[in-house]
């Protein structure tokens, strides 16, 4: 999935979850998201883009470095750290990049090369040259770069967007000046 539906999905999640309500509160909730959605692209990108490993899906994108960041949450929230709600914002963005990734790639899959392509997940014990199951796929693959899944959510973050402005404007008319 690309950034901007990264984005969109950590939007959608803040405000379904209730994190916040508007102004302070949702920036508040909304930067640590976004920062954990865009982390594993920026940690496997960067090692791709200086020539550590061949694949753009490794250390940021394994279930091993999302389990050790959940565990140091953990930790930090049973001490009671200030900070412990902003790093379990931050958790939850790195766990949703992972779950939307991981559904992308098999809906783009089967969509597109009726490969699924999903062992990235595993990584460091599987790479996406080991596991390579083909599926029959009804659907001809397509040409372009994105998945229906992703511009439905992209669209979806617009909409709840305007639709909460709307609501502010009708529930406090003041905020209009």
């Amino acid at each position: 999935m690309y950034i901007p539906g990264h984005l969109a999905v950590g939007y959608l999640v803040v405000v379904a979850a209730g994190g916040a309500s508007r102004g302070a509160n949702l920036i508040g909730a909304l930067v640590p998201v976004w920062v954990g959605v865009l982390t594993p692209d920026i940690i496997d990108k960067s090692i791709k883009l200086v020539g550590l490993s061949v694949f753009g899906r490794t250390v940021g994108h394994s279930v091993l470095s999302l389990a050790l960041i959940v565990g140091m949450w953990a930790m930090l929230a049973r001490r009671e750290w200030k900070h412990a709600s902003k790093l379990g914002w931050f958790v939850a963005g790195v766990g949703l990049h992972l779950i939307t990734d991981l559904v992308n790639d098999l809906v783009a899959g089967v969509m597109y090369t009726r490969y699924l392509f999903s062992a990235w997940f595993s990584w460091p014990y599987m790479n996406p040259d080991m596991a390579a199951w083909q599926v029959e796929s009804v659907l001809s693959p397509y040409n372009f770069h994105f998945t229906p899944l992703e511009i439905v959510t992209v669209v979806l973050a617009l909409w709840m967007t305007f639709q909460r402005r709307r609501v502010r404007l009708i529930v406090d008319p003041a905020r209009e000046t």
